[in-house]
């Protein structure tokens, strides 16, 4: 074969190689967003009904409703509590949930992984800092495990960049996962499934 040929197959090549990366990172920042908005929505609270508007305005005036959650009343800016607006939800607390930010032991688990020469890269790469970070986090005593995933970007039917707790709140731990990997502690929401946790009972 020619070598001009050649180069010019080489080169087509490479071109279809870095095309299905990009196509695989931007999918994998699209599923993170989706996740984001997933645990706000779910924390929203639940509108007010009529007749909590009506004995509200009985007992009071429209000064003694609570507008809590709602967007476009008068001196409101759209930010609301517990995942409305511009605010993050707020998690649920208790025993067997995390019992502070762990975004620090995610850090470690990446270090730790790295140090040892493990591949982070894809999907299973970032699934092995999650892996390591519960293995942390159940060391210290908390209820820590991973979410079961069967569809769309998973590594064995798991969640690569989320962890969850015996409570059912779960947590992202990392961005750009499978490329960066940066360590975050995001509250995401509430499984719906208990199934869909997997790891030790509340203690």
């Amino acid at each position: 074969m020619p070598v001009r040929i050649r180069n010019i197959e080489n080169k087509a090549d490479y071109q279809v190689t870095k095309s299905i990366q990009d196509v695989a990172t931007h999918a994998n920042w699209l599923e993170e967003q989706v996740v984001q908005v997933q645990g706000r929505v779910a924390s929203m609270p639940a509108p007010l009904t009529l007749d909590q508007i009506q004995k509200a305005l009985s007992a009071g005036g429209s000064h003694a409703l609570n507008l809590t959650g709602l967007q476009g009343t008068p001196g409101d800016s759209g930010t609301t509590t517990g995942g409305g607006g511009n605010n993050p939800p707020i998690p649920p607390v208790g025993p067997c949930g995390p019992r502070t930010d762990h975004a620090d032991t995610v850090a470690t688990a990446k270090a730790q992984l790295i140090a040892e020469g493990v591949d982070i890269s894809g999907t299973c790469g970032s699934f092995a800092i999650v892996n390591r970070t519960v293995q942390l986090l159940q060391a210290s005593g908390e209820a820590a495990g991973f979410i079961r995933k069967l569809t769309g970007n998973n590594c064995d039917g798991h969640s690569y960049n989320r962890i969850g707790y015996a409570d059912l709140s779960n947590y992202q731990v990392l961005t750009s996962a499978g490329t960066a990997n940066d360590p975050v502690w995001i509250y995401t929401g509430q499984l719906t499934d208990p199934a869909d946790y997997q790891g030790p009972a509340c203690p």
